[in-house]
């Protein structure tokens, strides 16, 4: 795989910035486009970069994406380093959510391990999706101010991301997923929506979210992140006031980053 000059000096970026090397990797069966497993204590000491391959299209852009922000985490002083974890509370709210009065628990029958291993999932996944989005627009932004040259594929991944958060609207998905997890998930993709919609001044966008009431979460979403400043040292404060909007501050808890050994 033949990576662009950018995506090689970015690379570069991260791995000068953080003293750890960087490994880019295919990987075939990732649900999402990218994502990244940083290097910490008790770990292989090497920041991994894993993207989904597409057909025709360069990869390019996401891994840019995905070492922007390690690069975030690695521009705040050590002590202001924190890693995000689920909490007992979180947990036990998200099984409360999975097993209400004809929730899935009930309807598809499901045994107190199978009830664990989804609630793990939809919790893991709802603070992934709470950290990732508003400092990926940060990245996002990042990237189209220094490097103009990835803008026309950026706005291929963001038309990807998009295109799945809308199926996320569907039904069907509303039936299997917990109350609150769907209302929140929703409300950050809403965010995302009118982010970009602003963006490239197409109201289109929005629109799904719009008729499906998610219109004033999204706008207060993006007020906060557009009120807090930029500098990597407040994602963590971002990241905390749109969780409290969402009414899940407890459902995580932050832990200090320990680097590898």
């Amino acid at each position: 795989m033949e990576l662009r000059r950018v995506t090689r000096e970015v690379i570069k970026l991260l791995e000068d910035k953080s003293g750890i090397p960087v490994r880019v990797l295919q990987e075939q069966k990732l649900t999402t486009i990218a994502t990244v497993r940083i290097a910490r204590k008790g770990s292989v000491p090497v920041h991994f970069v894993l993207y989904k391959p597409s057909a025709g299209e360069s990869p390019d852009y996401s891994i840019c994406f995905e070492c922007g922000y390690i690069l975030r985490l690695f521009s705040t002083p050590p002590e202001q380093r924190f890693d995000i974890a689920e909490s007992i509370h979180g947990q036990e709210e998200v099984e409360k959510e999975i097993s209400l009065p004809g929730g899935i628990a009930t309807k598809y029958r499901l045994k107190k391990a199978q009830i664990e291993e989804i609630r793990t999932q939809f919790l893991s996944g709802m603070i992934t999706h709470l950290r990732s989005v508003p400092v990926g627009l940060r990245v996002s932004e990042w990237l189209s101010s220094s490097y103009p040259e990835l803008n026309e594929v950026q706005e291929t991944h963001v038309k990807k991301e998009l295109q799945i958060n809308r199926e996320s609207l569907k039904e069907k998905i509303k039936e299997i997923t917990p109350p609150k997890i769907f209302q929140a998930t929703q409300a950050i993709n809403a965010a995302y929506a009118l982010y970009w919609s602003d963006k490239y001044g197409k109201p289109d966008i929005f629109n799904p979210f719009r008729l499906y009431g998610f219109e004033k979460d999204g706008e207060t979403l993006i007020n906060i992140y557009k009120n807090t400043p930029d500098d990597p040292s407040y994602d963590k404060i971002l990241i905390d006031t749109w969780a409290k909007h969402l009414s899940i501050t407890d459902w995580y808890n932050w832990v200090s980053y320990q680097p590898p050994e």
